[in-house]
């Protein structure tokens, strides 16, 4: 009877020293900055919740799209004022010649 239990002990501490092994290779790998894949199995239910979906009316699309209009000239606005900027600065740069050489 003692045997077993001493084969039992054995095979638990070999158990538990694999499972402490896997566990300090994985802290290895981790501070070493080495990706773990942890692959996460879903559900076996399919079914979606799924909730109604109400559209938005068309005043607000059409303020919206106003709002985005008036972004996007301001954009071109703002892009065309830094074109304006930076060929102020190279001009500054170069002494007003595009290659650098003064005239």
């Amino acid at each position: 009877m003692t045997e077993i239990i001493m084969a039992l002990q054995i095979v638990v501490a070999g158990i538990t020293l694999a499972l402490m092994g896997t566990i300090l290779l994985c802290l290895i790998k981790v501070r070493k900055g080495i990706d773990i894949t942890v692959n996460i199995h879903p559900q076996k239910d399919t079914e979606f919740i799924q909730s109604p979906v109400e559209l938005p009316d068309k005043a607000e699309l059409e303020k919206l799209q106003q709002t985005l209009d008036k972004n996007e000239e301001a954009r071109q606005d703002t892009a065309a004022s830094l074109d304006s900027l930076i060929g102020q600065l190279n001009e500054i740069m170069t002494g007003g010649t595009e290659d650098g050489r003064n005239s």
